[in-house]
């Protein structure tokens, strides 16, 4: 049996299902079929992409802050 291709959009799904308040990881991966360890690469991942799209520095951020006023 080869290797299954997940979707973007479908790991994003499974890391934001895993991320929701009280959600038990270990359900969250049986019921999706993956293993541990695959989650949370997928949510480092995806946290990291967010954190080199929408940067949240204090030098950032107070520079929009100055350019709105």
């Amino acid at each position: 049996m080869g290797r299954r291709k997940w979707s973007a959009e479908k790991k994003m799904e499974i890391v934001l299902e895993g991320m929701a308040p009280g959600a038990n990881i270990s359900e969250v991966c049986r019921r999706h079929h993956i293993a541990q360890p695959q989650y949370y690469r997928w949510r480092e991942a995806f946290l990291e992409g967010g954190r080199s799209r929408y940067p949240l520095s204090a030098r950032k951020a107070a520079g929009r802050r100055a350019e709105g006023d």
